[in-house]
């Protein structure tokens, strides 16, 4: 890949690799590190990897980096509970808007289904692309989405979620 395509690619996939990773993380600035380190890897293999590839290569990498930010996070998390309570952080249930409470159910969605069903709804890949992206099979992406939907329908129509 030339410096050109690289630009290319920086431009074309920046700002919708952010919006998946901002969306599946749910925190802005760790989107944004996971962005930077995704071209900062392509930038590093850039010579390496073929131009047709690219959007695979940069999904794939930063899905890896998404997954490890996450289990870092996971195994980590208790500190972090402890001190948004030290800082008087509140945990309503009660949402004036439909996107907090979309949110609230990817938040609590297994990673693999938020994945796929952020990537299959949210960014127009085919099941095969985000069997590629992720590592998987076509038919675990398929599952996954389903699931996911599942979930949704399930909170929307329960009638305690809806008072």
């Amino acid at each position: 890949m030339t410096v050109e395509e690289y630009n290319e690619s920086l431009d074309l996939y920046a700002d919708s690799l952010y919006r998946f990773l901002k969306k599946n993380m749910g925190d802005a600035e760790k989107a944004e590190d996971v962005v930077q380190d995704t071209f900062e890897k392509l930038w590093t293999e850039h010579e390496s990897v073929e131009y047709i590839n690219m959007r695979a290569y940069i999904y794939t990498s930063a899905y890896h980096f998404m997954i490890r930010e996450v289990n870092r996070v996971r195994d980590f998390g208790h500190l972090r509970n402890e001190n948004l309570d030290e800082l008087g952080g509140q945990g309503g249930d009660q949402y004036s808007d439909h996107k907090d409470v979309l949110d609230k159910i990817l938040q609590g969605m297994p990673p693999e289904q938020r994945t796929a069903v952020l990537l299959r709804d949210y960014e127009g890949y085919t099941y095969e692309e985000i069997a590629v992206l992720t590592g998987t099979t076509a038919v675990n992406v398929r599952k996954y989405v389903y699931r996911a939907r599942e979930s949704f329908k399930k909170y929307l129509v329960s009638i305690e979620n809806i008072i």
